[in-house]
């Protein structure tokens, strides 16, 4: 709509363009903050300037 491609990886290509950081989810309470350098149709990334952010559970 009004000329913008909505495609499942277009937001994966707007942050690639414009060099913002994402937020990404992993296991265990693990996120990165990171740049995606590139990715594939795949999902297969390269990631850039990344920073490890963990929480501590109390058991």
């Amino acid at each position: 709509q009004h000329g913008v491609q909505r495609r499942p990886l277009s937001v994966l290509q707007t942050t690639v363009r414009s060099r913002t950081r994402v937020l990404i989810s992993c296991r265990k309470s693990r996120k990165l903050l990171t740049r995606v350098n590139t990715f594939d149709r795949y999902c297969n990334t390269v990631l850039g300037n990344k920073k490890e952010i963990w929480t501590l559970s109390q058991r």
